[in-house]
């Protein structure tokens, strides 16, 4: 009887603490619960709020454009600088309702799915290093660029969950070659390439990864290494037949797709473009001050050296995993930097990162396989600085006055204006955008009005 006993005692101690059986369910792990808790706090970040401020121009410009009929939103001379896609999406979900939260609510909700998709990143790539997937997940749900983005009802979220998801859908279909996976990947490729032309990048970063990795296992004799390069290779081919309505429709409209070209330059805005989409782009309490700059860069290039070195002694799989995300983030941030260079004029060149935007789930997930490799004591110190800057940003972005009060100004002139009163045609062109969805007065659209202009 005592050894009986002292059988289920020892085997009650051999059962792993971190699982949790769920009968008739699935066994829920300490990484689940992980995902669960980042995902609602990522969800309740984005949620609240949605409405707080007014759509500024640039929102107002994609309302309009998704407003428009398909034959005028298939345009594309309509806006020269996006692909049609996120368009449709927004055209569709209008179909539902028009209002500010209902509109920011399709941005959220990418932003939302984002969460589990950098988890099964980070648990797919690190499976060795179980809070690697956690940690991903908590900078994801966290981040205060990517919340930014996540209420501004601009193609960024979208666009950035479509590029970590083809990503992830690469990596399985390589391990696991599945035919349905390779199917998803290519039209993941094609609705990323639908969504952003400097998502082109990051795709052919993603081709380039299966090529050599099909080369390398075709020349070590690997099992399989060229039937994945087919499957590959015609999941491509299939990506670009999903993508050539689009390109002919451009190759007929070439005034849409030609622009000068203009000496490419060197300027100071790549050096906070990695701080931004760390910490976050409105607000300048950190990337704008020496001290940012400095522990960005810092963060990033220890980071990086350490992976190098570490391949260089032992050249694990993980670490070389690791080295390749932060390539990522890095490739895709000069790509869009060097794009934008080469067509936009040096006066009218700003700090855009936000075309970028796709390439801070790559830093995250770096820096997540970084301190995966820590001891407890210094992880929780990392996660705990790394949650008081955040909560400093999202302070900020909450105190923030609105970027441009459309609402507020068209709220006060239908309250203010009297008959006959003339509207200064102030930024005329931004004010037309706004007046598309926060209507003038009746009377200001009287001849009398109009004589006064």
């Amino acid at each position: 009887m005592g050894t009986k006993a002292g059988d289920i005692i020892k085997g009650a101690r051999a059962k792993p603490w971190r699982v949790l059986p769920l009968p008739g369910l699935f066994t829920l792990t300490l990484g689940h619960v992980a995902l669960i808790m980042s995902i609602l706090i990522g969800a309740a970040l984005r949620l609240v709020g949605l409405g707080r401020n007014s759509f500024w121009t640039d929102e107002l410009y994609v309302v309009w454009e998704g407003r428009q009929p398909l034959d005028v939103l298939f345009n594309p001379m309509l806006h020269v600088q996006h692909p049609p896609g996120y368009r449709l999406a927004l055209h569709i979900w209008m179909g539902v309702g028009t209002a500010e939260t209902w509109i920011r609510l399709l941005p959220a909700l990418a932003g939302i799915a984002l969460i589990p998709v950098a988890w099964a990143l980070a648990k797919t790539l690190w499976p060795e290093h179980e809070s690697a997937a956690g940690l991903a997940a908590l900078f994801v749900a966290t981040s205060p660029f990517l919340l930014h983005y996540s209420q501004d009802a601009t193609n960024y979220s979208w666009t950035t969950i479509w590029v970590a998801l083809s990503a992830l859908l690469l990596i399985n279909a390589w391990r696991k070659d599945r035919g349905w996976l390779w199917a998803a990947w290519a039209v993941s490729l094609a609705v990323t390439s639908y969504s952003y032309y400097y998502t082109i990048f990051p795709i052919m970063l993603e081709a380039g990864a299966a090529i050599c990795v099909g080369l390398w296992g075709m020349r070590l004799k690997h099992e399989g290494a060229a039937r994945r390069l087919l499957h590959a290779a015609l999941a491509v081919v299939v990506a670009l037949i999903l993508y050539s309505p689009w390109a002919v429709v451009l190759m007929l409209n070439r005034d849409a797709i030609q622009s000068p070209l203009f000496p490419l330059y060197w300027d100071g805005y790549p050096v906070v473009w990695i701080p931004q989409l760390l910490v976050g782009f409105p607000n300048d309490i950190f990337w704008q001050s020496p001290w940012g700059l400095y522990l960005g860069w810092a963060i990033f290039l220890v980071g990086t050296g350490y992976l190098l070195l570490r391949i260089t002694l032992r050249r694990t799989r993980g670490t070389m995993y690791a080295l390749a995300v932060f390539l990522w983030g890095l490739a895709s941030i000069l790509g869009a930097y060097i794009a934008q260079r080469l067509t936009a004029p040096p006066p009218d060149v700003a700090d855009w990162v936000r075309f970028a935007a796709f390439a801070a789930p790559a830093l995250l997930l770096g820096i997540a396989a970084l301190l995966a490799k820590l001891r407890p004591p210094f992880k929780v110190i990392a996660v705990g600085v790394w949650l008081l800057l955040a909560v400093v940003q999202w302070q900020g972005e909450l105190a923030a006055p609105p970027r441009q009060d459309w609402r507020g100004v068209y709220s006060t002139l239908s309250a203010q204006a009297k008959h006959g009163d003339a509207l200064l045609a102030f930024t005329a062109f931004h004010a037309g955008a706004a007046a598309a969805y926060y209507p003038l007065p009746v009377h200001f659209r009287t001849k009398s009005a109009a004589a006064n202009l």
